[in-house]
C-alpha cells in the first residue's frame, strides 16, 4: 500500500517512505500492538530531521 501511495504522489509532494529504513527500526516497535516505541520515535525523528536539513541546505545552495 505504501508503494502505491508513493507512486501516486511522487514528484508532486515530498514523501519519505520509512519502510526504506528497516535497520533503524530494529526493536523500534511495541510487541503488543506494533506502534513505535521510544526507539521507533527517535528513528523517525532522525530520518525526518536529516531530510529537512538536507532540503534546507540544498535550497540555500540553489538560491531559493
Amino acid at each position: 500500500m505504501v508503494k502505491a501511495i508513493k507512486a501516486k504522489i511522487e514528484g508532486k509532494i515530498p514523501f519519505i517512505d520509512l519502510t526504506d529504513f528497516p535497520d533503524q527500526f530494529q526493536g523500534g516497535y511495541w510487541i503488543f500492538d506494533g506502534h513505535w516505541n521510544e526507539k521507533g520515535n527517535e528513528a523517525t525523528a532522525k530520518i525526518l530531521s536529516d531530510y529537512i536539513l538536507e532540503t534546507v541546505v540544498q535550497s540555500k545552495k540553489s538560491g531559493m
